[in-house]
C-alpha cells in the first residue's frame, strides 16, 4: 500500500471510532428527552444503555476473531454497515422496546468496528510508523468521549432527540466509501479452527461481569445478585485461561502475558480508563446542578478536557520520552489534578476546575498512546484482531469499573451528607435518588438551603471521587517506577 493510502485509511479508521465512541457517550444527555417523548420508565431508560454494554461484551472477543480469520476489509464494511444502519433505526425508533433491540445492533456493529480497526495498525504500519498510528488512533477513541457531551448538547438544544444518533450515518457512508477504495483486503497467513469453548468461556464470564456491575449502579453492591454474577463472570474468566493454556490451538496465545511491557500496558491503560470514566461521569453533573448549566453550557465545559488530551499527545511526540518517564509525566499530572479536585469547593470559580480537568487530560493523553502503542508492538499480524479485542475488552472492564464504584462513592457520600431535616419521607426518597432530584425537590419547596445542602453534599462526594482517581494514579506511579523497564526501543515517537 502506497504511503499516502495507508494514512487516509487510518483518517478513515479514527473517524469511525470517533463516531463510535461519541455514540457511547452523547445517549446519556438525551435519556430526560427520551423518558417524554418515548413515554420510557425508569428502568426503560436504563436498559438503553445497559443493552448496549452488555452485547458488546458479550460479542467483543469472538469479533476481534472474525477479521483475522475471514478479512478485516471485509469484517470493516460489514461492521460500518451494521453501526451505520443501526443509527439510523434508532433515530426513528417509535417505542422503547424498539430503541433497546435497535441499540442491541448497533452494539454489535460497535463490537466489531473497534477491535477490526486497531487490528488494521500493525498490518499496515511498519514497528518504526506504529507509535504515530496508534497515537492518531487513541486519540480519536479517547476525544470522543469528553467531545458526545458537547455534540448532543447542542443537537438536543436545537433539533429532535433522534438527530443525537442520525450524525452517525453520514460519517459511515464516508468511511464505507473510503475503505471499499483505499483498503487492500488482510486476513491469517493460515486458517485456524474456531476455539469455540475459549470463545464461549471469554465472552460469558465478560458478560457477566458486566451484568453485576451494572446490577450495583441499579441496586447496591450489597445485592446478593451483583456478587453472584461478578463471582460467576471471574470463575468463567479462570475457566477460559485454564482452557487456554491446555488447549493446542488457543484463542489468543496467552504467553503474550508474559512480556511485561505488554501486561502492564493493558493494567495501565484499564487504570486510565477506569479514572476517565469517572471524571466523565462526575463532571457534566457539577457543571448541570452545580453550576447551573445547562447542557449544552455542561458540554463546552469539557473543552479543557478535550484540548489536554490533544496537547498531551503532542507533548510526549515533541519530546521524545521513553516510555517508562512519559507514563511517570501522565500519573504525576493525574495526581496534581486529583488533589486539585479534592480542593474545590461548591463556590469554586469554573478557572480553577478548567485547570485540573486540562491537567487530567494531558496526563491521560500521555499515557494512553504510549501504552497502546506497546501493546499492539508485542502482537503478531495473525492476532492483531484478537489481541485488540483482548486490549479492548480490558479497558472496557476499567471503564465499567469506574462508572460503577466511582459513582457509588460519589452517591453514598452524597446521601450521608444531605440536611434530611424538616422534609417529609416522600421528599426524602426523590432527595435521595439522586443530585438532579434533589434540586427539582428544592425548587419545589423554594428551599434555598436544601438547594446549598445538596449541592455541597454532591460537591463532598465529588472531592471523594477524585481524591480515589489521585491515590490510584500514585500507586500506579509506584507500580512504574517498581516494574516497567526502561526501553530506548519503545520511545514514543
Amino acid at each position: 500500500m502506497k504511503n499516502m493510502r495507508k494514512w487516509l485509511v487510518l483518517f478513515v479508521l479514527a473517524l469511525s471510532t470517533l463516531a463510535v465512541g461519541i455514540d457511547s457517550t452523547v445517549l446519556n444527555l438525551a435519556l430526560p428527552t427520551l423518558a417524554s417523548k418515548l413515554n420510557a420508565t425508569n428502568s426503560e431508560l436504563q436498559w438503553f444503555v445497559d443493552s448496549y454494554n452488555l452485547v458488546f461484551a458479550a460479542t467483543l472477543i469472538p469479533a476481534g476473531l472474525l477479521g483475522d480469520r475471514f478479512g478485516r476489509k471485509k469484517m470493516l464494511i460489514l461492521s460500518l454497515g451494521i453501526f451505520g444502519l443501526s443509527s439510523l433505526l434508532c433515530a426513528y425508533a417509535a417505542s422503547p422496546a424498539m430503541l433497546i433491540v435497535y441499540r442491541c445492533t448497533l452494539a454489535l456493529g460497535a463490537a466489531t468496528l473497534i477491535p477490526t480497526s486497531m487490528s488494521i495498525i500493525p498490518v499496515l504500519f511498519t514497528k518504526g510508523e506504529q507509535p504515530k498510528a496508534t497515537a492518531i488512533w487513541v486519540i480519536a477513541n479517547t476525544l470522543s468521549m469528553p467531545i458526545g457531551p458537547i455534540i448532543g448538547g447542542w443537537l438536543l438544544n436545537h433539533f429532535w432527540w433522534g438527530s443525537v444518533f442520525l450524525i452517525n450515518v453520514p460519517i459511515v457512508l464516508i468511511a464505507l466509501i473510503a475503505v471499499t477504495v483505499l483498503m487492500t483486503e488482510s486476513k491469517q497467513s493460515h486458517k485456524q479452527t474456531f476455539d469455540l469453548l475459549g470463545i464461549a468461556t471469554s465472552s460469558l464470564g465478560l458478560t457477566s461481569i458486566t451484568y453485576g456491575v451494572i446490577l450495583a449502579g441499579e441496586k447496591s453492591w450489597s445485592n446478593a445478585g451483583v456478587w453472584y454474577a461478578i463471582i460467576l463472570g471471574v470463575i468463567l474468566l479462570v475457566a477460559f485461561v485454564m482452557w487456554e493454556l491446555k488447549c493446542k490451538k488457543p484463542l489468543i496465545n496467552l504467553s503474550l502475558f508474559k512480556s511485561r511491557s505488554f501486561s502492564l500496558s493493558n493494567i495501565f491503560m484499564m487504570v486510565i480508563s477506569y479514572i476517565m470514566f469517572g471524571y466523565l461521569y462526575i463532571l457534566p453533573q457539577y457543571f448541570q446542578n452545580v453550576e447551573g448549566s445547562d447542557t449544552q453550557q455542561a458540554g463546552f465545559k469539557l473543552l479543557p478536557l478535550i484540548l489536554g488530551i490533544t496537547l498531551g499527545s503532542i507533548i510526549v511526540s515533541r519530546i521524545h520520552l521513553n516510555q517508562k518517564m512519559t507514563i511517570t509525566f501522565g500519573f504525576i499530572l493525574l495526581i496534581v489534578s486529583g488533589l486539585m479536585g479534592w480542593r474545590t469547593a461548591i463556590d469554586t470559580s469554573y478557572g480553577w476546575v478548567a485547570v485540573w480537568t486540562a491537567l487530567a487530560g494531558v496526563g491521560i493523553g500521555a499515557i494512553l498512546p504510549a501504552t497502546m502503542s506497546t501493546a499492539l508492538a508485542d502482537l503478531s499480524p495473525d492476532q492483531s484482531g484478537i489481541g485488540s479485542s483482548v486490549i479492548k475488552a480490558i479497558q472496557q472492564i476499567g471503564s465499567t469499573f469506574g462508572v460503577a464504584t466511582l459513582g457509588t462513592v460519589l452517591i453514598s457520600t452524597y446521601q450521608a451528607n444531605v440536611n434530611f431535616r424538616g422534609l417529609p419521607p416522600e421528599a426524602v426518597s426523590w432527595v435521595k435518588k439522586s443530585v438532579t432530584s434533589g434540586i427539582a425537590v428544592a425548587h419545589k419547596l423554594q428551599s434555598q438551603a436544601l438547594v446549598h445542602s445538596v449541592r455541597s453534599s454532591f460537591v463532598l462526594g465529588m472531592n471523594s471521587v477524585l481524591f480515589i482517581c489521585g491515590v490510584i494514579a500514585c500507586c500506579s506511579l509506584i507500580v512504574v517506577w517498581l516494574f516497567l523497564r526502561t526501553s530506548k526501543a519503545k520511545q514514543v515517537n
